[in-house]
């Protein structure tokens, strides 16, 4: 059986056997073996555990919900929407579930955990919709627990230890601004270090107020739908983790490349589960050629859209884009992401918002250590010029580790990627060259791609010539 990490080793009221792993893997296009075989692995566990109708004893799990995932730290959270499913087992998180009881810290399944929750920002889990299979998700926090206490002091007055946050709107003036609001406009979020709004449209601010996931949508850009708890929580996603606002604007269904976002209960948010690029390098040599062909793909697109956002790279590693365990590729890393909008300019503030610069929201996203691809947001770069920018750092950083010596056969095909790989990679060549070296490594590495069970993101399709990317 494929090895299982620690945290696998005990799995309460449950027996599987190696024929059920290798099932689970195949449909989910391991195998049995690769970089997602454990999780395919505790996806099988998961699975026999709700068919033999394994469920916690209702006793506490609220209380222990509240200590692993925050929710007392609400309305100052991402939301509420994903609590349901992590109580009644549709969400499994290593090292706490109620759904599968067990011995404290014994992993999945394990019952309280011994950690606390500010040991840790990323976990591993499951999820399902009824009548659905199991799929790898992340779930993560935004903050670290010193600059989450700082953000208790500075905003919280609480009535005791344990209460809820419900002084904050009167201790920030952005706050007190931000509840009476009726729009969310520019001078509302200035100040807030994400590339998301480093330049923002009053166009994207609205598609952020209609698309945030963790309020229903009230048919209007304008506000009255939310009362003060949604408008704190969609202050504290944008300021503390507005990658999870970018997965909410532009949702992988509608066919973004960003990690599907599923919900969020108190502090901790869920989204699809990835496996960092750079893991595949020094891989077989098919899996690298579809891979990099992904990311070519993928960044043609975010400046090519019909809805006239241009995305572009603030920087690049090796985590940026991160594989699902069906091979597709996405953007998991979308801190990373900044948007300008093509078809209306940013919108200057309405009034000069005192003290926003350096509030404590302003402080909860680390400042960007790279340049701006614009150093004013009234001159833009064109979609070319953005275009080259973002291939040159993909190639560069993201394909270059991942294609070199990864071909042995035929002859000179090797040369021929490197050839290419340094034209792409190479922004002082000038943004066409650097973008038709792209479109000509695309193309070879088209021809690279198999079409077998296992890439099951684009097999059988792939087979009839409509394949999938």
């Amino acid at each position: 059986m494929t090895t299982i990490p620690r945290m696998m080793t005990t799995i309460p009221r449950m027996m599987m056997t190696t024929t059920m792993a290798v099932t689970v893997a195949r449909r989910w296009g391991g195998h049995g073996t690769g970089p997602c075989a454990w999780l395919l692995v505790a996806a099988s566990a998961a699975a026999t555990a709700a068919t033999l109708g394994v469920r916690a004893e209702p006793t506490g799990t609220s209380q222990a919900l509240g200590g692993f995932c925050e929710v007392d730290k609400c309305d100052l959270c991402l939301g509420t929407s994903l609590c349901p499913q992590i109580l009644s087992g549709d969400v499994v998180i290593e090292e706490w579930s109620p759904a599968q009881p067990g011995p404290a810290g014994g992993g999945y399944g394990g019952g309280r955990s011994r950690r606390t929750p500010g040991d840790r920002t990323h976990y591993r889990g499951l999820h399902r919709n009824e009548g659905e299979p199991w799929r790898v998700v992340e779930a993560a926090r935004p903050l670290e627990r010193p600059v989450a206490d700082a953000l208790e002091v500075a905003l919280c007055a609480r009535r005791n230890a344990t209460g809820p946050c419900d002084s904050a709107r009167r201790r920030s003036p952005r706050l007190r601004r931000w509840t009476r609001a009726k729009r969310l406009t520019v001078d509302l979020v200035q100040g807030l270090r994400s590339p998301l709004l480093a330049c923002p449209s009053q166009r994207l601010l609205d598609r952020i107020v209609r698309r945030f996931a963790e309020a229903s949508d009230g048919g209007s850009v304008f506000m009255h739908h939310l009362d003060e708890r949604d408008r704190l929580r969609l202050l504290f996603t944008l300021a503390a983790s507005p990658q999870l606002v970018l997965q909410q604007i532009f949702p992988m269904q509608e066919g973004w490349p960003f990690a599907r976002y599923f919900g969020a209960c108190g502090r901790l948010a869920v989204s699809v589960g990835t496996v960092p690029l750079a893991h595949f390098v020094g891989g077989d040599a098919e899996r690298s050629a579809d891979l990099a062909y992904q990311a070519l793909t993928i960044t043609a697109g975010m400046t090519s859209n019909d809805f006239g956002y241009l995305l572009y790279f603030t920087e690049m590693h090796g985590a940026v884009f991160g594989v699902r365990c069906d091979g597709q590729l996405r953007i998991a890393d979308a801190r990373v992401v900044g948007v300008f909008d093509q078809k209306q300019p940013s919108a200057p503030p309405t009034t000069t918002a005192t003290g926003f610069s350096d509030d404590i929201f302003s402080t909860l996203s680390p400042p960007s250590s790279s340049h701006p691809p614009s150093t004013s947001c009234s001159a833009l770069p064109s979609a070319g010029e953005l275009e080259a920018r973002n291939v040159a750092l993909v190639c560069h950083v993201a394909l270059r580790p991942l294609l070199t010596g990864a071909f042995h056969s035929p002859q000179g095909l090797q040369h021929q990627v490197d050839s290419l790989l340094a034209l792409c990679a190479d922004s002082a060549m000038g943004p066409r060259v650097v973008t038709q070296a792209a479109a000509w490594l695309c193309s070879l590495l088209d021809s690279l791609r198999p079409c077998r069970p296992d890439f099951p993101y684009r097999y059988p399709e792939c087979r009839y010539g409509g394949g999938g990317l």
